[in-house]
């Protein structure tokens, strides 16, 4: 089984859990997609609980699962032009350098829109030696 966390910076809703139909890791090559994942279940968590307030009639309940990706940071181009230059410094795949953006953002408490802005202002350079 392999577990992700969902949230943003320090808000959090819970976790993604991946089971192996055999007991298996996940492999390192597949991180990436699980991390993008765990991203948009997070999203669609808290579109779904905001679209679910009690001040929201029937209709627009339903259709707001629909926009639930709307603002999330993976969808940001500073979070892709950030995971193009984590490429160039480490050279490392797309999936890896996203993975190490999301990574610093979990370890160190910034959303990653924030981690994002701080690589691309060169404020936060990663290198091959960080683990």
């Amino acid at each position: 089984m392999s577990v992700f966390p969902l949230h943003a910076g320090t808000t959090g809703v819970g976790v993604l859990a991946l089971y192996h139909v055999e007991p298996a890791v996940l492999p390192t090559s597949d991180m990436g997609t699980a991390l993008c994942v765990a991203d948009a279940a997070f999203w669609a968590l808290l579109g779904l609980l905001s679209a679910a307030t009690p001040d929201r009639d029937k209709a627009k309940t339903v259709a707001a699962p629909r926009y639930w990706l709307t603002g999330a940071p993976l969808y940001r181009t500073a979070v892709y032009q950030a995971t193009g230059m984590i490429i160039a410094q480490l050279d490392v795949s797309a999936e890896n350098a996203l993975a190490r953006l999301r990574a610093h953002a979990f370890v160190h408490g910034p959303s990653l829109a924030e981690v994002a802005r701080d690589v691309l202002t060169h404020r936060r350079r990663f290198n091959k030696e960080e683990k």
